[in-house]
């Protein structure tokens, strides 16, 4: 009798050990849950504003070399504008959608590859480099020849008009230049026209990152007038002109960072 107490006592003290173990370093009980915050990696489809339309002309084996539009719509679809510079009828407007690689860096067009054409292109800050058939990045002389820039809505298709040049104010010569000094920027082919008080003008710009602006091929008919004084400081100008900014409706071009002519927007 005593051996099966003392055997059902030692039972009770082994269970008991048992149950304080399970309480303390043992214990089963799932730890609280914690939440885990994933943020998206920063790629320029979620950090730049990619909206917009690009120009450029890139190198061609046989032409003078393809002009490029690509706009871009927030809805992912595209529309490209191409032509072969110096052959009549060979402009040629796609339009498609365009999908994101896995990195977010590079966007590819649809409906091109069909037409044995680059699809797919690098997104930068306000630019897009066309990559190569394979979708590898153009190295060598001409890598910088197939970069677009983006434009700037603010400044294209806007009629402009002089009111300074050489940091002194139309309005203030003496006597008053009897001129309706202007320029516009078109986004077909790159191209400017203008009026510079006396002879129409054409040319062609390149817009570059951090507001740099290029011309180039600019002439002018020639007639002959009583003053040429505006004119002959716009035709010298404009090659000095590397940037520009707008400001409340106001466009400076400017060389090294001194203003050169300013203009207004024109009603």
């Amino acid at each position: 009798m005593k051996n099966f107490i003392f055997t059902l006592a030692l039972c009770f003290f082994i269970l008991s050990l048992g149950m304080s173990a399970c309480k303390s370093g043992g214990s089963t009980k799932p730890e609280p849950s914690v939440a885990v915050i994933t943020g998206t990696a920063d790629n320029s489809k979620n950090s730049l504003d990619w909206k917009g339309t690009y120009t450029g002309t890139v190198p061609c084996a046989d032409c003078a070399g393809i002009f490029t539009q690509i706009t871009l719509n927030k809805d992912n679809t595209y529309t490209m504008k191409r032509e072969y510079l110096g052959k009549e009828g060979s402009a040629e407007k796609i339009i498609g959608t365009f999908v994101w690689n896995e990195a977010g860096n590079t966007i590819i067009l649809s409906g091109l590859k069909e037409k044995s054409m680059p699809s797919a292109y690098q997104v930068g800050e306000n630019k897009l480099v066309q990559l190569d058939m394979k979708g590898n990045v153009i190295t060598g002389e001409l890598a910088s020849s197939y970069v677009l820039n983006q434009i700037d809505d603010k400044l294209v298709e806007k009629k402009w008009k002089l009111v300074e040049i050489n940091g002194v104010a139309l309005s203030s010569m003496k006597p008053q230049p009897t001129t309706g000094s202007f320029i516009i920027f078109q986004i077909s082919g790159n191209r400017m026209n203008g009026n510079s008080g006396c002879n129409n003008f054409t040319g062609t710009y390149k817009m570059e990152p951090a507001a740099g602006l290029h011309f180039s091929g600019v002439a002018s008919t020639r007639k002959m007038c009583a003053d040429m004084t505006i004119e002959d400081q716009m035709n010298k100008l404009f090659q000095s002109v590397d940037s520009y900014s707008i400001q409340g409706g106001a466009l400076s071009l400017n060389g090294a960072g001194t203003p050169l002519m300013r203009f207004a927007l024109s009603e």
